[in-house]
């Protein structure tokens, strides 16, 4: 799913993306084991309402292979859900590819609510968003 990383084109993104801030890497025992980034907007998605205040939206999330299975992709987003509730958001959005089944039932099961698919010419994204906890916003 993430052989596009390994092109020049993919490589140069991502170190504009990291250059631009948002990515956290999560470690374990000093290994690196896991990333997210957080953004503030996110209107290529979400259209409209990618701009409009309210969330905090998660792209680039990714835990190694040999932790499969271990809940840190859930860890990670509960742990972002702070980051999110310190600006004062309410909602956590985030997109998949619409074609695939798991990992769209991944995010169902997690508690997010499927907001429909944006299609724009190859690929399409389906679009999820989840209310952040209550006690994720009180310990901010």
């Amino acid at each position: 799913m993430w052989a596009w990383v390994h092109t020049s084109a993919g490589e140069k993104l991502v170190a504009d993306r990291i250059t631009a801030g948002g990515f956290y890497l999560g470690e374990l025992t000093d290994k690196r084991i896991c990333t997210v980034r957080v953004e503030w907007s996110d209107s290529e998605i979400w259209d409209e309402a990618g701009d409009d205040g309210r969330a905090g939206y998660i792209h680039s999330l990714a835990v190694i292979r040999s932790l499969a299975g271990k809940q840190i992709g859930a860890r990670v987003l509960d742990w972002s859900q702070q980051i999110i509730a310190a600006r004062g958001r309410a909602l956590q959005r985030l997109d998949c590819m619409a074609e695939n089944p798991r990992l769209c039932r991944y995010y169902a099961d997690l508690g997010f609510t499927d907001c429909g698919v944006k299609q724009d010419g190859k690929w399409s994204a389906r679009r999820f968003e989840r209310t952040i906890q209550n006690d994720a916003r009180s310990e901010t």
